[in-house]
Parts: structure tokens; C-alpha cells; sequence
């Protein structure tokens, strides 16, 4: 009878160690399932008045949470409940967040300020015949492209992109925005750098870093003015040579754009 006892007991003590150990085994699976990044959607990317900004994430149990100076939100971020309506220009990044799963990668808009208008833009270089987009009006019709360079919206050059702006009168103008894509899979990268001529005698030059790697993303420079003016001449030129640790190094970059902001 005892040794029956002994039996039973280590049969339930065996049964029940395995029991406990799988418990951490299962959490752990759990934690290593990571969320798919928040959809997020606007009326616009470019505010006149307002515009309205909302995300998705259909899943039970799962916050969505936010900020809107460009930093990474954490669980202690703003929490996104009902559509936003915007009505100042900002970068707003969105996380899904799971008391079980891994917190998802952060899906980032940014949103513009629409500029000013101009009463005439004229190309001094042609843009490829592959990708003329709408042109040179296309760069100040206040419409952003979406991340496909097939979009229309794009306007594409395999050289220097020049252009002369005139806004009819003199106005003052803080800055210029100029947006960009960066696709370094189908050869399009960065502006190497971008002059803006004022005058006969005034200039200023940004010079945009290199790329390190592969990436696909929405782009812009800032440019600096602080002055009043009335024409502006503009070159934006083309990466010359692809980098060494791209497949087609040595060869040229494609350089695509979709809009050119003057505030």
C-alpha cells in the first residue's frame, strides 16, 4: 500500500512540474508576436484651414496611442480614441500597444502648412520624359504623392532640376519646404544639394546627407529664406553617382518631387 502511495504521489508531482513549466513557455510566445503598425489615414497632408486625421487598428484589447512633435510613443502617449481634426502643422507617430504582444512599429504622417501661392513656375530643365508627372504646376499645387513613384504626382529627373518662381509681388518668405521621395530600390535617392538664388548676388545652399542603406520613405529639406522677394530661382540637383554599396553604384540617381512649399 505504501509503495502504491509513493507512486501516485511522484506521478502528480511529475504532472505537475510539467504544468508549471509550460506556463512561462506560453507567455513567452505570446510576448514574441509583434503588432502590425497602426493605419492611419487623412482628408490631406497639407492644411489650409483644418483637415482630419483618424486610425485603425481592429483587435481586442489593443490601445492605440500617439504624439505629434515626431517623437516614438509609449504606452503613456496621448491615447487616440475618435478622428482628429488638425489645424496646425506637426508629425503625428501612432503605436498599437497589447498587454500581451509586442508593441508594433510606429506608423508617422507628417502634416504640412499649405504655402504660398505662386502666379507662374517655369522648369529651365526638362523632366524625364518617363516621368513628367503634371509638370511643372504639379510642384506647387499644394498635393502631396503617395510613396509610389508611378503616382502622378511625382515629377521626375535623371539631372539638375532648375526652375524659376515668380509670386507677382514681392513678398516675405521665411522658408521653403521641397518634398521628395527616397526609393533607393527602384534608384531614386536624395537631392545631393539645393541651391536657391534670391537675387544676382544672394544664395543659399543646403547640402542633404547620404544615405547609409536601403530605404523607402517620404522626404523633405528645409530651407531657411528670411527675405522679401519676388522671383527665386532654384537648383536642385540630382545624386551624380549612386553609392558603393548600392547595385548600381557609380551610375545616377533618380531624383523625384512632388511639391515645393513656400511659407
Amino acid at each position: 500500500m505504501m509503495r502504491l502511495l509513493k507512486i501516485v504521489l511522484l506521478v502528480c508531482l511529475f504532472f505537475g512540474c510539467d504544468k508549471k513549466a509550460e506556463r512561462p513557455s506560453a507567455f513567452l510566445q505570446t510576448q514574441q508576436i509583434k503588432l502590425a503598425p497602426p493605419r492611419v489615414l487623412t482628408t490631406s497632408t497639407i492644411i489650409d484651414s483644418s483637415i482630419v486625421l483618424s486610425a485603425d487598428f481592429k483587435m481586442e484589447d489593443v490601445k492605440l496611442r500617439y504624439t505629434f512633435d515626431g517623437t516614438d510613443p509609449t504606452e503613456n502617449a496621448l491615447s487616440y480614441k475618435n478622428p482628429i481634426q488638425i489645424t496646425e502643422a506637426g508629425t503625428y507617430s501612432f503605436k498599437a500597444f497589447h498587454p500581451e504582444w509586442t508593441p508594433s512599429e510606429t506608423t508617422t504622417v507628417k502634416i504640412y502648412q499649405k504655402g504660398m501661392d505662386t502666379i507662374a513656375i517655369q522648369l529651365r530643365t526638362k523632366a524625364s520624359i518617363k516621368y513628367p508627372g503634371m509638370g511643372a504646376k504639379g510642384l506647387v499645387d499644394h498635393k502631396k504623392a503617395s510613396l509610389s513613384f508611378t503616382d502622378a504626382e511625382w515629377i521626375g529627373f535623371d539631372t539638375i532640376a532648375k526652375a524659376r518662381i515668380d509670386f507677382g509681388k514681392k513678398v516675405h518668405l521665411e522658408k521653403i519646404t521641397m518634398a521628395y521621395l527616397v526609393d533607393t530600390g527602384s534608384w531614386i535617392f536624395p537631392p545631393e544639394n539645393v541651391i536657391v538664388y534670391l537675387n544676382k548676388t544672394d544664395s543659399i545652399r543646403v547640402q542633404i546627407p547620404n544615405l547609409k542603406s536601403d530605404t523607402l520613405a517620404l522626404a523633405d529639406v528645409e530651407i531657411p529664406i528670411e527675405k522679401t522677394v519676388q522671383y527665386l530661382t532654384i537648383h536642385v540637383q540630382n545624386l551624380k553617382e549612386l553609392p558603393e554599396w548600392h547595385p548600381g553604384k557609380g551610375l545616377k540617381a533618380w531624383l523625384f518631387m512632388d511639391e515645393w512649399i513656400f511659407n
